[in-house]
């Protein structure tokens, strides 16, 4: 990538603010659950999200290396909730516009569906996609922006950009999935993104703090 166009892209995100309310009824966190309406803020622009689920990894299955992920944080785990979002799909299926972006927002608002593709899309030139797009083989496809809620992402990218690329704290890492690993042959199980809490490689992540 061109070192403008790394620019441009840092310009972006410094521009945009997320911030959450969290709406979780008492029921709801019994369960284990999670519930958040993000508010995203870009130049003049205000959108407000649906609500968005989350789940504790502590009483659901298929994640992998569960306790060594749960004694990294030290804290509650909640990523998102797929029984709520059915996002991640095999590659050949998965479809970020159809069956993200409009669980994200309300089908009717056009400017937010729009701004929405602007961070991820379906043809991989979303904000998100361009900045985190080295060490991100083809392979990987969309599971980054499949497998997390996107205000997570974009709260990552922006910590990353505050801190010039140094470590940041691991909180920024709790919500964030890197994958879900697997295919109808064998055991599905989602791991963490961060490459902290046990030895794997997260390269995409190496990458970014390094163009940073």
């Amino acid at each position: 990538m061109e070192v403008t166009e790394f620019i441009d892209l840092v310009c972006f995100f410094n521009q945009l603010n997320v911030f959450e309310e969290d709406i979780t009824s008492n029921e709801q966190r019994a369960n284990g659950q999670l519930v958040l309406r993000v508010t995203y803020k870009y130049n003049d622009q205000t959108f407000v999200t649906q609500p968005l689920y989350y789940r504790s990894i502590a009483v659901i299955e298929g994640i992998f290396k569960k306790d060594e992920t749960l004694s990294y944080f030290g804290t509650d785990v909640y990523w998102l909730d797929i029984e709520q979002h059915d996002w991640p799909q095999p590659s050949g299926k998965s479809d970020l516009e159809t069956i993200v972006i409009s669980e994200i927002s309300d089908p009717d608002n056009i400017e937010f569906i729009t701004f929405l593709k602007l961070l991820a899309n379906n043809s991989k030139t979303g904000h998100i996609q361009k900045i985190t797009e080295e060490s991100r083989s083809g392979q990987y496809h969309h599971n980054l922006e499949n497998n997390n809620h996107w205000h997570d992402l974009v709260s990552l990218i922006k910590t990353y950009i505050d801190a010039k690329g140094q470590e940041i704290d691991k909180k920024h890492f709790s919500r964030l999935v890197f994958n879900w690993a697997g295919d109808k042959n064998t055991t599905r199980e989602r791991a963490t993104l961060t490459n902290k809490a046990f030895r794997c490689d997260r390269s995409l992540i190496d990458t970014l703090k390094k163009n940073i």
